[in-house]
């Protein structure tokens, strides 16, 4: 049967690194000039009016090409488009930024001549960041560390390693929640499987051992100064507040209090009101210490060492990735 050339792809959003990117699994970051892009107006069918804006305003995407027989979503095109779908929640792994206001696609197209034409696509919700997850937008990327953590997810799907694979679902459903409460609920759970924790005590010393008490929650920023909180100042309240709503508990004042978020030196970072409660706090830490663990075991190449939970138990019970 004759073979016909198609491409899977779904857009970086907040990519402004402004250049193309390879990455491992023959999944690239490519840029589409004018003249390359789909005819996003020719899928209304499928797609509403906001989101063809969005996707046709979009200059860099994610993009696997393949040869497969046509007509048929068959088994290599499923395994295209997980791949493509892999290194979207890569993506947010090693840059919590989110996706556009419209959804998240992953579009399989045939190339016809020098066009991509629609054959299917999955929408799937939109992946909402925090408020420092916005402000970083415009840092630089470190392409070493996300083509590692893209090697590492891609690797933890490819051998089921369910420890990795369920801590990266629960970030996809955290950003896709819209309430902050859930939002902790399901992260902190992410942290909890991956640590293999249960309890309070062995989750804060895990913790502690693998990421270091000392170590900034958030990332730093060129633009701004640094958030002060560390690990220390977070993780026992993360956990306790994570407690309070996994067992309908009634939120205690002291998260309800009205902190702001400050850097290092005590000032209100630009962007916050001195009205930001201490959940809201937590919320993101969640979110941020999430990454950062995953960030960890991918860059350091640990993902057949946390799938053994043996070696990996010993590893978490001693100090440093």
């Amino acid at each position: 049967m004759v073979e016909s050339d198609y491409a899977v792809i779904s857009p970086v959003w907040a990519w402004n690194a402004r250049k193309e990117l390879e990455l491992p699994g023959k999944v690239r970051i490519k840029h589409f000039p004018e003249s390359e892009k789909p005819k996003f107006k020719d899928w209304n069918e499928y797609l509403s009016g906001r989101q063809i804006t969005d996707l046709s305003r979009t200059a860099f995407w994610f993009r696997y090409d393949l040869q497969d027989e046509p007509l048929k979503r068959n088994e290599l095109k499923s395994k295209a488009m997980e791949l493509v779908r892999n290194a979207v929640l890569a993506y947010q792994v090693a840059r919590p930024v989110g996706t556009g206001d419209t959804g998240s696609f992953v579009i399989l197209c045939e190339k016809k001549q020098d066009s991509l034409v629609l054959d299917s696509i999955d929408n799937y919700r939109r992946l909402e960041t925090t408020r420092w997850g916005r402000m970083i937008v415009p840092e630089p990327i470190d392409f070493s560390a996300f083509s590692a953590v893209a090697a590492g997810v891609q690797e933890a799907f490819a051998k089921r390693v369910v420890r990795l694979q369920n801590p990266l679902y629960l970030l996809e459903l955290g950003e896709e929640a819209d309430n902050p409460h859930i939002r902790v609920l399901l992260w902190v759970a992410g942290l909890d499987a991956l640590l293999m924790a249960g309890n309070r005590e062995t989750f804060e010393r895990r913790l502690f051992n693998f990421l270091r008490r000392q170590t900034f929650v958030f990332p730093a920023m060129v633009c701004l100064p640094q958030p002060k909180y560390t690990l220390g100042d977070v993780v026992c309240d993360l956990y306790e507040l994570r407690s309070e709503i996994a067992h309908g508990r009634e939120i205690r004042k002291a998260f309800l209090e009205e902190v702001g978020f400050e850097d290092v030196d005590g000032n209100l970072i630009d962007g916050y009101e001195r009205s930001y409660q201490r959940r809201q706090i937590l919320e993101e830490a969640a979110l941020f210490l999430l990454c950062l663990a995953l960030r960890t075991v991918f860059t350091n190449n640990l993902t057949d060492v946390v799938a053994d939970a043996g070696r990996w138990r010993e590893h978490l019970e001693r100090s440093g990735p």
